[in-house]
């Protein structure tokens, strides 16, 4: 497999990994979380969200081609876990059979995996202040990425265990400066000489105004800072015809496509 695509899948499956390892056990309780190691790639289940994001498997083949009884024991975690919709998402070098062919469907558009190098971020002009936020300051970033994802409350001390986590660098933009509202957030996970920047999420009142442009900037300027020198991010395609701000924002900050990584969905009987 390509050395970068190999690093590109690696750094996503080891955040994820590290995410669903620093959630309180009383929240992983409550929002029905599991997951396994499976083939070099990971499976995470959240029963309480049955949406793709928190119920897939990434990173197969990492350990050598996939197999089709690979499928069998996907298959399997999701049903002892109790979750009936699921994706698996197979990078190029999987080694996975032609699914489509087998009765999978596609169940959301692909996710495209973009990687940059070491060029410097461009500038984004914003009238918001980006700040990476400690421990002490936890609960303004959980609260940005729990409006901005819509998502219920159960969700923040999840996201409160992420700042100040080892590897983890959380950030808000703020409007009105220092100790303002926390409108927007993003994350940045690192290991050796790779990052992956996911969570982006911005307050519906605020969208359009440049706040995750900026939180990308610096982002990518930090981890440069830090010594890496393979950054990734994904988001799915748009349709044609379709309004894509994050897709653009991505591009707009030097990312190329690396490849294409579909959403499958197993046949009814799986």
């Amino acid at each position: 497999m390509p050395e970068r695509d190999r690093i590109i899948e690696e750094i996503e499956v080891a955040a994820w990994r590290d995410q669903y390892e620093a959630v309180p056990p009383e929240t992983a309780a409550a929002l029905g979380l599991a997951s396994a190691e499976l083939g070099g790639g990971l499976q995470i289940c959240l029963r309480a969200a049955p949406v793709g994001l928190f119920n897939r498997c990434v990173g197969l083949g990492l350990d050598g081609p996939a197999g089709p009884e690979v499928l069998d024991e996907v298959a399997r975690f999701f049903r002892d876990a109790g979750q009936p919709d699921w994706w698996v998402q197979p990078a190029p070098f999987s080694g996975l059979p032609d699914l489509a062919a087998a009765g999978w469907r596609i169940a959301a558009p692909p996710w495209a995996k973009f990687v940059r190098g070491v060029a410097p971020p461009p500038v984004a002009a914003t009238s918001f202040g980006i700040e990476a936020v400690g421990p002490d300051r936890a609960g303004d970033f959980a609260d940005a990425v729990v409006a901005g994802y819509d998502v219920p409350d159960l969700f923040r001390p999840w996201l409160v265990a992420l700042v100040g986590r080892q590897g983890w660098t959380t950030y808000v933009a703020r409007d009105g400066g220092a100790g303002g509202t926390a409108v927007a957030a993003g994350a940045m996970y690192r290991h050796g000489d790779a990052a992956w920047l996911g969570i982006a999420a911005t307050r519906p009142e605020w969208r359009g105004q440049g706040a995750q442009s900026a939180i990308l900037a610096r982002r990518i300027a930090d981890a440069l800072e830090a010594g890496a020198r393979i950054l990734t991010t994904d988001t799915s395609v748009p349709k044609p015809g379709q309004t894509a701000p994050s897709y653009a924002n991505i591009l707009r900050a030097g990312f190329t496509v690396a490849y294409l990584r579909p959403n499958l969905a197993p046949p009814a009987a799986a």
